[in-house]
């Protein structure tokens, strides 16, 4: 995704669609339980990463309806990271 949406002679109007489909997701995946995407339990995790890697790269430094959406994307990762944290820190409590 992350070379398409670098092509150069990508259409303004498919850069713009891709661009909102990978919001969508950054938006949407978080919400979703691993297991409803996949088997495989480590395949949300890494999917999640990488759209929020591609998300914060085409944001940075362009003005596409990407960069626009920014702050979006920051508070989506640092919502996660939160959550990870806030996770990860219960499981050690005993009940």
């Amino acid at each position: 995704m992350t070379l398409v949406l670098r092509n150069s002679n990508l259409a303004p109007v498919v850069h713009s669609i891709s661009s909102r489909v990978l919001l969508s997701m950054l938006h949407a995946l978080p919400q979703m339980l691993p297991t409803s995407l996949s088997p495989d339990p480590t395949l949300h995790g890494r999917l999640l990463g990488e759209v929020q890697a591609i998300s914060a790269e085409l944001g940075s430094g362009t003005t596409s309806a990407m960069s626009k959406s920014l702050g979006l994307v920051i508070g989506a990762v640092l919502a996660e990271e939160s959550n990870d944290v806030s996770a990860s820190s219960f499981h050690g409590l005993p009940c």
